[in-house]
């Protein structure tokens, strides 16, 4: 337990960490498989409770979840635009790291119609305090969004951890470029 809060606290070990998982995810055959054990990689760094990784689907104008959730039957699917923060994001191309995914405030000052919460509030049955969510970019064209949710004991996400996090979304981005080479994009 030491180690991992020894690695927790230092950013350039969760950066060098997190490349190397990446890394290993890229090269593997089956790389759906790699997706959980990234998952909870991230949320461990991170200390937080979810992390929800969207594919984009062009031809709809929609993310899709690209990892299970437990609690789920079926992926979560969101429409590109302001009826969601993942849905912000991949229109605008902005990463988003808010203290209160509910404040009113700060929720108008990135668009008057954008709606509260994570995409997984209502099925997860919480409300979502701190949030990061990020552009997966690969090539320089959007491929995914990345929503992590609710840091541990309530606090907000530092700017190292949103560091880290658009650090590690070009590599995420690799790797959904592989999985959409394998599996298609919806």
């Amino acid at each position: 337990m030491d180690n991992i809060q020894t690695t927790l606290n230092n950013p350039s070990e969760n950066s060098a960490k997190l490349k190397s998982i990446l890394a290993q995810a890229q090269i593997t055959n089956d790389i759906a498989a790699t997706i959980p054990e990234l998952i909870d990689e991230l949320k461990e760094v991170w200390q937080c409770e979810a992390i929800t990784l969207f594919a984009l689907d062009r031809k709809n104008r929609q993310l899709f979840s690209r990892n299970p959730i437990k609690i789920l039957e079926s992926e979560i699917r969101l429409d590109i635009g302001t009826s969601s923060l993942a849905g912000y994001v991949a229109a605008t191309g902005k990463p988003i790291n808010l203290v209160d995914a509910y404040s009113e405030k700060d929720l108008t000052n990135l668009h008057p119609q954008l709606s509260k919460g994570s995409t997984l509030d209502a099925s997860l049955g919480i409300k979502t305090k701190a949030i990061m969510v990020l552009p997966i970019p690969h090539n320089k064209k959007l491929i995914g969004v990345m929503e992590v949710i609710h840091k541990s004991r309530e606090e907000a996400f530092t700017e190292n951890d949103f560091k880290l996090a658009r650090e590690i979304s070009p590599l995420l981005g690799n790797i959904f470029a592989k999985m959409e080479e394998v599996y298609g994009n919806d």
